[in-house]
C-alpha cells in the first residue's frame, strides 16, 4: 500500500452514504470508490484488498437473520 492507493466504501442503502469519509479520503490524495449494493453493483473480489489503502463498510437497517444475496461476497471481501 502506498500513499494515494484507492479506498473502497461499501454502501448498503441509499440514505447512508460516505459523508465526511469521502472528504477525508480525498483530502489525503487518495481516490474513493463507492460500491452501491443497493444498486446491485458487484462486490470487489477478495484479492482486490491487496490494492486498497482502506476498506469502509457502511451499515443499514438489515438484520442478522435476513437472507441477503450480497452477504457471502461481502464476507469473503472482509
Amino acid at each position: 500500500m502506498a500513499a494515494g492507493d484507492p479506498w473502497v466504501l461499501v454502501q448498503h442503502v441509499a440514505f447512508e452514504g460516505p459523508g465526511s469519509i469521502a472528504g477525508a479520503v480525498r483530502a489525503s490524495g487518495a481516490e474513493l470508490t463507492v460500491v452501491r449494493i443497493d444498486r446491485n453493483e458487484p462486490m470487489p473480489a477478495p484479492t482486490a484488498v491487496r490494492d486498497m489503502a482502506g476498506l469502509v463498510v457502511m451499515g443499514g437497517p438489515m438484520g442478522v437473520y435476513d437472507a441477503l444475496d450480497w452477504l457471502e461476497p461481502e464476507r469473503a471481501l472482509l
